[in-house]
């Protein structure tokens, strides 16, 4: 399931759901770009826990991403790939990190993530699934 960050913020307690940030996007050039996010308590039990344990791994790996440190993003990518060599969220991530590494892109404009997960992010401890 994907929904908006206004979707999110909507809920009446996010913290029952278990989400991830998956990237910022622009539906057309008069909108603002807003953040989506994976909700995925219908995940089958093996993937929705290893998604629980590997949170970290990823959240440190889209900083990297977005800081432009390419190598660290991937070595995070490649911790969950290894657990679930099928999240395509990962695999996207992996490949984009690949490329831009490839062409030495070192900055561009894309969303301030640390704010995002910062803001966005409740601590999914708290959920009892």
């Amino acid at each position: 399931i994907i929904i908006s960050d206004e979707t999110l913020v909507r809920l009446s307690d996010p913290t029952e759901y278990y989400f991830r940030f998956i990237e910022k996007i622009q539906l057309n050039e008069s909108a603002d770009a807003m953040a989506i996010f994976e909700i995925y308590d219908v995940d089958p039990e093996p993937v929705k826990f290893i998604k629980i344990e590997s949170r970290n791994d990823y959240e440190r790996g889209l900083l990297h991403f977005y800081n432009a440190d390419y190598d660290k993003a991937m070595d995070c990518f490649e911790v969950i790939l290894n657990l679930n060599p099928n999240d395509k969220i990962v695999l996207k991530y992996m490949e984009q990190s690949q490329n831009l590494k490839q062409y030495s892109i070192t900055s561009f404009n894309l969303p301030d993530i640390e704010a995002h997960l910062g803001n966005l992010s409740i601590d999914q401890s708290q959920n009892n699934q």
